[in-house]
């Protein structure tokens, strides 16, 4: 069940509301972040790239297009901020906020 809002259905550091996916991205996170980015529709193996430049660019794309797809407020410098130096939580919030809208 969704609700229509424009905030994040959970935020950035709440990991713990689904602990599989917390333990899964803590023990495996380029993994899961292509899991991820598969489910979101894009190539599974684009998060690969992050790891190239000190801003990760398809987090940063990823989170810019979720906010876009779901009509969550926010701004493409908090996009890089987060994507930048909280990378484990910015995809555990995205995969959250897409079973949101399952």
């Amino acid at each position: 069940m969704t609700t229509d809002t424009n905030q994040w259905s959970t935020g950035i550091f709440d990991c713990f509301d689904d602990k599989p996916e917390c333990i899964y991205a803590f023990f495996c996170l380029p993994c899961f972040a292509c899991n991820t980015s598969g489910k979101f529709g894009q190539s599974p193996w684009l998060p690969i790239l992050d790891y190239f430049g000190s801003v990760p660019p398809i987090a940063l794309h990823t989170r810019f297009f979720m906010r876009q797809r779901y009509g969550i407020q926010g701004s493409i410098w908090e996009d890089c901020l987060y994507s930048t130096f909280c990378y484990p939580c910015v995809w555990c919030q995205m995969s959250r906020e897409m079973k949101h809208h399952q």
